[in-house]
């Protein structure tokens, strides 16, 4: 069974509304640290990847909806798996997450016991 078009469309129109306004009503903390050269690589290969997967991603969609005999399966689940994959990459390419924020203070999730012991103790309202 084929899901309809309009159904599929109407799915991924809600999905972009709801990363829109996710975006717009995030906290936002920024975080400035260094890294090593071989971490460092790393990370940007995986944003790297994960940006070309998104934009791959997006353009098997496309292609799945203007398929001139009707939506083509092959571009519609490989574009479903590399939107997938790329999210994951993206998510995983930031070592450090701020995993809870309050009162202007944020826990973060990622960094050694090292580099947090050579940090200024403050009282925490967590």
């Amino acid at each position: 069974m084929l899901i309809p078009s309009w159904v599929s469309t109407f799915i991924l129109i809600k999905l972009i509304v709801f990363l829109v306004v996710m975006w717009f009503v995030q906290k936002r903390a920024k975080i400035t640290y260094t890294l090593s050269a071989p971490v460092r690589r790393a990370i940007v290969w995986k944003q790297s990847a994960g940006g070309v997967l998104l934009v791959a991603a997006v353009a098997l969609i496309i292609l799945f909806f203007a398929a001139e005999d009707g939506p083509d399966p092959v571009f519609g689940v490989t574009g479903i798996v590399s939107l997938v994959v790329s999210l994951i990459l993206l998510i995983i390419a930031n070592p450090i997450k701020v995993v809870k924020f309050r009162d202007d203070w944020f826990r973060v999730k990622g960094c050694s016991p090292e580099f947090l012991a050579s940090l200024p103790v403050h009282r925490s309202p967590f």
